[in-house]
């Protein structure tokens, strides 16, 4: 199971006022969107052994990772970006099939989140 941290989403609503959750929800669906660019980015990229393409899309990751609470998946994805330069693909691998994995929870949680 993923690690959430809802108190960021839910202070995004409060400073937002009446429009918070709708604007919430936007939020995670760019999010959501983009993670799978993101993502594919990260697969592409050490598919074709780009370290610096890799690393690019780890940072942007990590950075919306955190922006909606996805805390644990933000840590993996800064792990990548900062092994990304001393690590085997392989390793990278690895490290990119955990985060996807996690992405899926991360997804549901999120859905969830927006429904309620």
């Amino acid at each position: 199971m993923s690690t959430m941290d809802f108190s960021i989403l839910e202070q995004f609503c409060e400073l937002l006022g009446d429009d918070g959750k709708a604007e919430a929800n936007e939020l995670v669906n760019l999010y959501l969107t983009d993670s799978i660019k993101q993502l594919d980015s990260m697969s592409d990229s050490l598919k074709g052994e780009d370290i610096t393409t890799f690393q690019r899309a780890a940072h942007s990751f990590k950075s919306s990772c955190a922006n909606v609470g996805a805390v644990e998946l933000s840590q993996i994805a800064q792990k990548m970006e900062t092994q990304a330069s001393v690590e085997a693909i392989p390793v990278l691998q690895e490290y990119l099939n955990t985060t996807q994995q996690q992405f899926v929870e991360v997804t549901k949680n999120l859905k969830h989140w927006m429904t309620t």
